[in-house]
């Protein structure tokens, strides 16, 4: 018993190892499906927010170069997120992913979906939320049982919620994050992703 025990670690340490070593292709290969899948827009948005009232231009945080990022939204056509047949969302939603031990987070928040086909959605994201569905979907690619879903507000006025997902290793150093969110994101991450190998060892023995 202890012999098959140890070669079940063996294998889900194996696994684990293996796993890792194709975030980096899968995460490349998602970040091309993506912009592959930008839909052609007559114009841009520019209304978006910024604490400066006399102008409505969103900066996003400062990256580790320092140079700030004009964050604009761009409308993208989703295909890969579960939404229930035949449902039709008429107010905010979030995206949100589940992992196979039970853990859940707020991928994208407080979306308007301005499109519907029978197979996907429209929706306008900027370049942090792009980067933060990147993550999410190599994480469904890696993680088998994880999936991408819709969380319907119940209506318009609801208070949008807060995004707590911790992007993967890879997505964190390409957007370029601040220091301090950097390091916020990263050590959560580390806690999920631990959390994940615990759980995944713990069914191999059973």
């Amino acid at each position: 018993m202890t012999l098959i025990r140890g070669k079940k670690r063996k294998m889900a340490t194996t696994a684990l190892a293996v796993g890792a070593g194709v975030f980096l292709i899968v995460v490349v290969a998602i970040l091309v499906s993506i912009n592959n899948h930008k839909e052609p827009v007559e114009k841009t948005i520019t209304t978006v927010h910024r604490e400066d009232e006399s102008s409505e231009v969103h900066m996003s945080e400062e990256a580790t170069t320092g140079e700030a990022v004009v964050e604009e939204l761009r409308e993208y056509y989703i295909d890969y997120v579960n939404v229930a047949k035949g449902q039709q969302v008429t107010t905010l939603c979030d995206i949100r992913i589940h992992f196979p031990n039970g853990e859940d987070f707020i991928v994208v928040s407080g979306k308007e979906i301005t499109g519907q086909t029978d197979e996907g959605f429209f929706a306008f994201l900027d370049e942090r939320e792009v980067h933060m569905i990147s993550s999410a979907r190599t994480d469904v690619e890696v993680y088998e049982g994880a999936y991408l879903y819709l969380a319907v507000y119940k209506t318009e006025y609801d208070k949008k919620t807060k995004a707590n997902y911790p992007w993967n290793v890879y997505v964190i150093s390409s957007y370029g994050l601040s220091e301090e969110d950097a390091e916020d994101v990263y050590n959560r991450r580390i806690l999920l992703e631990e959390n994940l190998l615990a759980f995944m060892n713990k069914a191999l023995e059973k």
